[in-house]
């Protein structure tokens, strides 16, 4: 009795023992695991510093673009006064060099 006793408890421990070395070696596959992806992570993070370091910060370039656009649209609106400006000039130099002709005969 006592023997078979100890021999099934011992069975039993070398059970539990397998099975929590089987857990055991799930959880050491799964922090490796997880190592991994926290150095995938942080590589990424690098190479997105380094990115920004190189061109700038996006919410910067944005504002910079935005600012460049606005600048952009007056030197259009200049341009399309100047453009007004100077047809009105030109037809004053023609009215003007008619005036002129009328006046002196040639």
């Amino acid at each position: 009795g006592v023997e078979l006793a100890v021999a099934r408890a011992t069975d039993s421990l070398r059970r539990l023992v397998t099975a929590r070395e089987g857990e055991l070696g799930t959880a050491e596959a799964r922090i490796l695991d997880l190592e991994n992806t926290q150095k995938q992570l942080a590589n990424e993070l690098l190479a997105v510093q380094s990115a920004i370091d190189t061109v700038g910060d996006p919410r910067r370039l944005s504002r910079a673009l935005h600012e460049l656009e606005e600048r952009h649209v007056a030197a259009l609106e200049l341009m399309g006064e100047t453009s007004e400006e100077n047809e009105t000039l030109a037809e004053q130099l023609e009215a003007l060099k008619a005036t002129i002709k009328v006046m002196g005969g040639n």
